[in-house]
């Protein structure tokens, strides 16, 4: 099942928007990010973060900074809160 919505995130005091597409596969999530903010452009160039298994390659570029690394934790757990609040209202 895939879903894609637009969810806001506190990151650093301020708070940011983003496009986000999630595919569960083999009980993973897979998280497709499109930034809509232009300040989180010096840390993702082009707006855009993969997270979770769907691409390995991705995570290892990422792991590199621990500035974008709390950016992908604040991104995760503001998609896992949005998933849990549509689960809970009995959304499909």
């Amino acid at each position: 099942m895939s879903r894609i919505f637009t969810t806001s995130f506190s990151f650093r005091e301020s708070t940011y928007s983003a496009l986000v597409s999630v595919l569960t596969k083999n009980n993973d999530l897979c998280i497709q990010v499109k930034l809509q903010d232009e300040d989180l452009l010096n840390l993702v160039p082009d707006g855009k973060l993969n997270i979770g298994p769907c691409d390995e390659s991705a995570l290892l570029l990422q792991a590199r900074s621990s500035v974008l690394k709390e950016l992908v934790a604040t991104i995760t757990e503001a998609v896992e809160k949005h998933l849990a609040s549509h689960k809970a209202l009995g959304a499909a």
